[in-house]
């Protein structure tokens, strides 16, 4: 009896190790995940290739629409890729256009880019774009 007592605590603490295991090993991916696309300044500056991955983050925290273009530059730093003309307004709704574009790296198979349209230095729209 006492054998069978001492079987099942050690199938018992062994289930228990299990799933504790699987529970934290959840948990801590969940978090890497969650951090890895989490915008902060420091990651879109040093990750040029990742930012597809933070891009949706920062722009839900910071309202683009609106800010100035040096607001657009302190947060973003400053960029010189140019986009595909494809992504850009025609020039009749935004005459005065000049874009800021940010590559954004590889998702999948194509190179995503974030064009924000500034019309007298006021950011008016923004898109995210695959060529």
């Amino acid at each position: 009896m006492d054998k069978e007592i001492r079987r099942a605590k050690i199938f018992n603490y062994t289930v228990a190790i299990i799933f504790i295991s699987i529970f934290i090993s959840i948990f801590a991916l969940l978090c890497t995940w969650k951090w890895n696309r989490t915008f902060t300044v420091s990651k879109w500056m040093d990750n040029p290739n990742d930012r597809y991955k933070i891009v949706s983050n920062m722009l839900s925290k910071n309202e683009i629409v609106g800010m100035t273009e040096n607001e657009i530059i302190d947060l973003l730093g400053n960029e010189t890729d140019s986009a595909p003309e494809r992504f850009k307004h025609p020039r009749g709704e935004f005459p005065n256009e000049t874009n800021l574009t940010y590559g954004l790296g590889v998702d999948y198979m194509d190179y995503e880019w974030l064009v924000i349209t500034m019309e007298n230095g006021i950011a008016v729209d923004y898109v995210i774009g695959c060529n």
